[in-house]
C-alpha cells in the first residue's frame, strides 16, 4: 500500500505560536512512538512518502533541514514531497485522522511501555530512549578509534554516565582556548554545561549513557569535524 504521511503534528510536536519559520521547525520535538508505527509500515514493504506543507507560506527551501531531521529521528521513507497546500479543513473518501489511527498512549492508562529509536551514526550509534519538553535520555554506542566532533550546545546541559569501554573527552576551557584532556573509564560521570565545547573519542568500544535537558536538532555548534560529518 502507499502511504502518505505528514510530519509537523503527526510524527513531531513543532511549535505553531512561534513566528520565526526557521526555528519552529528547527526546535520540532519527534514523537518516537508513531516514527516507529511508519517504519515497521515500511519493514513490512509499504510505501512511504512523507509530505509536508513546511515552506508553502514563508516560500523558504526547507528540505535540507527536513531531511536531516528525518535522518536524525531514524524516519524510515521512500519520498520526501514538499509543497503540500496549508489548509484549514482537508476532505478526503481516504484520509485518517493521526490521533485516530496512532493514538498515543495516555498517561492515565495502565501500560506505560513505550518505544526507543536508535540512529546511525559515523561513530557508532546512539538510542534514544526519550526526548519530551523536560527532559532527554540517550545511550551513545562509540566503535574503537571513532569520535564524534567537537560541539557545544546554547540550550542542552547534558550528564555522561560510562557504561563500559573506554574513552578520551577533550573540552575547550573557553577562558582561554586550552584544549583539555582527560580519560574516561568505566564509572566515571562528567557534566558538560551551556556552551562548553566538547568531544569524545572512542579508545575502546563502549558506551556511554546521557541524561540532559531538551535535545533540540538545531543547538549544536560544531567547533571540529568527527566520523559523522565525514561520511
Amino acid at each position: 500500500m502507499k502511504y502518505y504521511i505528514d510530519i509537523d503534528g503527526t510524527i513531531c510536536k513543532t511549535d505553531t505560536t512561534c513566528k520565526n519559520t526557521l526555528e519552529k521547525y528547527n526546535n520540532a520535538v519527534p514523537i518516537y512512538e508513531r516514527i516507529h508505527h511508519v517504519n515497521k509500515l515500511y519493514d513490512d514493504g509499504h510505501s512511504i512518502t512523507y509530505w509536508t506543507a513546511r515552506g508553502g507560506e514563508s516560500g523558504l527551501d526547507l528540505e535540507e533541514l527536513t531531511r536531516n531531521q528525518l535522518t536524525l529521528w531514524g524516519c524510515k521513507y521512500h519520498i520526501l514531497l514538499l509543497g503540500k497546500p496549508p489548509y484549514d479543513i482537508y476532505i478526503d473518501d481516504k484520509s485518517h485522522n493521526v490521533d485516530l489511527f496512532w493514538p498515543l498512549v495516555s498517561t492515565n492508562s495502565l501500560v506505560k511501555k513505550a518505544t526507543t529509536s536508535c540512529v546511525k551514526k559515523g561513530w557508532g550509534h546512539e538510542t534514544i530512549i526519550i526526548n519530551n519538553d523536560l527532559y532527554c535520555g540517550k545511550i551513545l554506542h562509540f566503535n574503537t578509534g571513532s569520535k564524534f566532533s567537537m560541539h557545544f550546545h546554547m540550550k542542552k546541559r547534558e550528564t555522561w554516565y560510562v557504561s563500559s569501554g573506554e574513552f578520551l573527552f577533550r573540552w575547550i576551557n573557553t577562558a582561554n582556548a586550552d584544549v583539555i584532556e582527560e580519560t574516561l573509564c568505566v564509572g566515571d560521570t562528567i557534566t558538560n554545561f551551556v556552551g562548553d565545547p566538547h568531544q569524545i573519542i572512542c579508545i575502546k568500544e563502549g558506551d556511554i549513557f546521557e541524561v540532559s535537558t531538551t535535545h533540540f536538532d538545531s543547538d549544536s555548534y560544531r567547533v571540529g569535524k568527527g566520523d559523522s560529518q565525514c561520511i
